[in-house]
């Protein structure tokens, strides 16, 4: 095989390759876009419920104990679920 049949064997190669990849990116992107906009939506519905007990807090001066055990009990399951969706994206296969 001469120096010109193993270039243009390699340039297919890799023409073939960036080909490969460029279309598993495009065909990915719809499904990132959905999970990413999944996970906000979840996030910002906790974060609107424990904002709004932060206001409830600051306008009356206090929370009840039930209210103040909701707040830490939002808080913590925020940033456990911002915790998993943070693993779960990143346990995807890549392929």
């Amino acid at each position: 095989m001469s120096s010109n049949d193993r270039l243009m064997k390699r340039l297919r190669y890799e023409l073939t390759a960036t080909a490969k990849e460029g279309a598993r990116r495009a065909l990915q992107q719809p499904y990132a876009d959905g999970y990413d906009e999944a996970a906000n939506v979840t996030v910002q519905l906790l974060q609107s419920k424990i904002d709004d007990l932060h206001r409830r807090m600051k306008n009356q001066g206090g929370l009840s104990e039930k209210e103040q055990y909701l707040l830490a009990h939002l808080i913590d399951m925020k940033e456990e679920l911002e915790r998993a969706l943070r693993d779960a994206w990143t346990e995807l296969p890549q392929d």
